[in-house]
C-alpha cells in the first residue's frame, strides 16, 4: 500500500494546476463529477450495500448515516451544483490600501494548497469536500471513516475519472486508503505538505485531532 506521505506529495504537487484554474475549468470539472456519479449509481448503490452489510450490528443512528440511495446520491449531485452556483472566492479584493508614500496594499483571497479532510461515517461528506476545496482552488486529501470504506473509494474512484476529461488534474484528489487510526496521526503530522486540515464529525473525532495535529487546523462543531 502506497504510504500516506507519497500519497500527500503526490496531491500537493497537483495544487498549483487547481490554483491557477478558471471559475470555468473548475465549474466545468464539478458538473462532469456529478454526470459521472448519475451515470454509476447501481456501482455506487453496490458498494455501499457492502458497507452497510458490514455494519449490521452498528448503531441504527451510524447505519442510517451511511447508508446511500438513489434519492441520496441524487441530492449529492446536487449539492455539488449548489457549490458551481456559488461566486468563486479566488481573487476577491478584501481590502486596499495606498500608503503616505504611495505603496498600494492590497488584500486578496487565494487558495491555501493542500486541505486534509478527517470525517467520520457520511460518505456525502466525500463529495462536499471535494466540491467545496476544487472550487475555492485547493487540492484535497481525504480520510473518511471506515465503515464507509467501499462507498469512499468508489466515490473518489469516479470523481478521478472524470477529472481525467477536464481541466484539472485528477490527482488532486486523494483518499487515503489505511484504515487504522494511526493514518489519522500520520495526516495531522504532514508538516511541510498539508497545508491546513478540516476535521468532522464527532466531539472525540475533533478532540484527537486538536490534541494530535502539527498542521494548521480548523476546528468545527461536532
Amino acid at each position: 500500500m502506497e504510504s500516506i506521505h507519497t500519497l500527500a506529495l503526490r496531491t500537493r504537487a497537483c495544487a498549483p494546476r487547481v490554483a491557477s484554474a478558471s471559475t470555468a475549468q473548475k465549474n466545468d470539472a464539478l458538473r462532469t463529477m456529478c454526470a459521472h456519479i448519475r451515470a454509476h449509481v447501481p456501482d455506487i448503490l453496490e458498494h455501499n450495500a457492502r458497507d452497510v452489510h458490514e455494519q449490521a450490528h452498528a448503531a441504527p443512528g451510524i447505519r442510517d448515516r451511511l447508508t446511500l440511495s438513489p434519492a441520496r446520491i441524487e441530492a449529492m449531485c446536487q449539492g455539488i451544483e449548489t457549490v458551481i452556483d456559488l461566486p468563486d472566492p479566488i481573487g476577491e479584493t478584501l481590502a486596499h490600501v495606498v500608503r503616505p508614500n504611495g505603496l498600494r496594499i492590497t488584500q486578496t483571497r487565494v487558495p491555501i494548497g493542500l486541505i486534509g479532510m478527517i470525517y467520520e461515517a457520511r460518505p456525502n461528506v466525500t463529495m462536499d469536500a471535494i466540491a467545496l476545496c476544487l472550487k475555492t482552488g485547493n487540492a484535497v486529501l481525504l480520510r473518511g471513516g471506515t465503515a464507509a470504506h467501499h462507498t469512499n473509494t468508489v466515490l473518489v474512484h469516479i470523481a478521478k475519472n472524470a477529472l481525467a476529461t477536464t481541466a484539472l488534474p485528477q490527482d488532486a484528489i486523494a483518499l487515503v486508503a489505511e484504515k487504522s487510526r494511526s493514518a489519522i496521526d500520520d495526516m495531522l503530522g504532514l508538516t511541510g505538505i498539508l497545508d491546513c486540515v478540516i476535521p468532522r464529525g464527532g466531539a472525540s473525532l475533533i478532540a484527537h485531532c486538536i490534541a494530535h495535529a502539527r498542521v494548521p487546523i480548523i476546528e468545527t462543531g461536532a
